[in-house]
């Protein structure tokens, strides 16, 4: 009962800030980048092929902290600046693996924050739920079964404890202490190695009214892995280093579109609303790379 009531105050405390791909979806693009290991400059190769399983629980562990947004851009833990400054931090090669895992996942934000989870979140404007959570969760449900197998083993066989470590030390504190959030974090990984959670999401998604295409899949997956890959061989002189990977900026501005165009919906007909999101994905996708570096935003400390 504990484990359960801590994983619902998780999903509670989770809608707007604990993930942006779920997951699943993360730990597929890591065992993607370790599958293609040739992709990635020499010296990273190496460091990879050595140390996968510390790479892996990077790519989950940069959404232990819930509530990333209460605290100033400066120390949002989906801020590249405080992604690399823990590059600095690494003390080992270990935990550099682990840190280039939680860049990973910070890159794989990047399309997930201004693209992805914004379109979708205004596409669906007709209803009171399907936002944030529930497109993470859609995508989530398209993963092979041999992802959702293998959350708990990453993030709690695997996993040193020097990483946790690393991030108390060095993340700024939002709403609930490190402990609190890794227990909750803990929750949710075994939640999503669990077979009725896992067909009652897939049960879910196929009942859907809201399609969610293979071609919508491929696309958006394929912009990840580039976005990935871009970042982990040129790092600041990547293009992605320009995209905020938390999409605050985006993910408001989702929230407000949403809302008109629930409005618009009563006064035009459907083929214009269907015309008029087309031309929002269409903006969405064309501005990733146009948007200024390091956008600043929240104030609170």
């Amino acid at each position: 009962m504990g484990i359960f009531l801590i994983t619902l105050i998780g999903f509670l405390l989770a809608p707007t800030s604990a993930f942006a791909w779920g997951p699943i979806t993360h730990l597929n693009y890591g065992i993607e980048v370790l599958s293609n290991l040739s992709m990635l400059v020499g010296p990273l190769q190496e460091l990879l092929k050595s140390y996968p399983h510390d790479f892996l629980y990077g790519c989950l562990a940069a959404d232990i902290t819930l509530k990333k947004n209460l605290v100033a851009y400066i120390h949002h833990c989906h801020n590249w600046d405080v992604g690399l400054s823990l590059l600095q931090k690494a003390k080992d090669p270990h935990q550099r693996a682990f840190v280039f895992g939680y860049l990973t996942h910070l890159a794989a934000d990047t399309i997930s924050h201004n693209y992805y989870v914004p379109f979708f979140t205004v596409s669906s404007f007709s209803t009171t739920t399907l936002k944030h959570t529930y497109w993470e969760l859609r995508f989530d449900a398209t993963r092979e079964d041999k992802f959702w197998n293998m959350t708990k083993d990453v993030t709690q066989k695997y996993h040193k404890s020097d990483h946790d470590d690393m991030l108390k030390i060095h993340l700024k504190r939002t709403l609930l202490p490190f402990a609190t959030n890794k227990l909750i974090f803990n929750g949710l990984m075994t939640l999503s190695e669990s077979k009725p959670w896992h067909h009652w999401i897939r049960r879910f998604s196929q009942n859907s009214p809201w399609e969610l295409s293979n071609e919508d899949v491929q696309e958006f997956f394929t912009l990840a892995m580039q976005a990935i890959f871009d970042f982990l061989n040129h790092q600041k002189d990547s293009k992605v280093y320009l995209i905020d990977p938390s999409g605050k900026i985006a993910l408001d501005q989702a929230k407000t579109l949403r809302k008109e165009f629930k409005l618009l919906s009563k006064a035009l007909p459907e083929e214009e609303i269907q015309k008029r999101l087309q031309t929002f994905r269409n903006q969405l996708k064309q501005s990733l790379f146009e948007k200024p570096a390091h956008q600043k935003w929240v104030k609170v400390q």
